[in-house]
């Protein structure tokens, strides 16, 4: 619950973010500019566009990142340490892969989401009336979510959920592998093991 607060709380600047790297000379360039900006012109919850699959991807990125982390590492001191524990280098490299197959797990969420904060700037028309719209449309599965499906995502297919992964886990290794390094030592400083 503390995680759904915290990103619907941060979520305006994770919008912002976008916003800034796409149009940047559009909404002045500086954070406060563009937020007065966009709450003027598209009132308030044009911040909050594309929140319902950062929440929705949250449980299972965790939940798949753990996981991962958790198997590989079990495997790892099973079968080929000598000790019962892994180097700061090997928590890292799992904590790191275990981040990417998250990452890959939950990317046509972050896709949507891109989507549909940027939708709607100028130039850029809005194409989706919600998540599940964005999802069906990118795919060409339309449904009775999908109002239309646009020229573009006719071509896409399934791989247009997945475009930008590279850079995505690119930028998810070295957060995630040092945050592993971090859990790792924090248990061993307090006296907890993993069952």
């Amino acid at each position: 619950m503390a995680g759904v607060v915290a990103a619907a709380s941060a979520y305006p600047l994770e919008t912002l973010k976008s916003v800034l790297t796409v149009e940047r000379r559009q909404y002045g360039g500086s954070i406060i500019v563009s937020f007065v900006a966009i709450c003027k012109d598209e009132g308030v919850f044009a911040l909050y566009r594309g929140l319902a699959p950062t929440l929705i991807a949250m449980m299972p990125y965790v939940g798949v990142e753990f996981c991962v982390y958790e198997t590989i590492k079990e495997l790892l001191v099973k079968h080929y340490c000598a000790t019962n524990s892994l180097s700061t280098i090997q928590t890292m490299l799992i904590g790191a892969a275990a981040g990417a197959v998250a990452q890959t797990s939950c990317h046509p969420l972050d896709v949507v989401r891109k989507r549909l904060q940027l939708q709607g700037l100028p130039g850029r028309p809005t194409q989706y009336s919600n998540m599940l719209d964005a999802l069906a449309c990118i795919v060409c599965f339309p449904t009775f979510f999908a109002t239309h499906v646009p020229e573009q995502a006719r071509v896409e297919g399934v791989r247009g959920l997945y475009k930008g992964l590279a850079p995505a886990c690119l930028a998810t290794l070295p957060s995630t592998g040092s945050s592993y390094v971090v859990y790792e030592a924090l248990k061993a400083v307090l006296g907890v093991a993993s069952r």
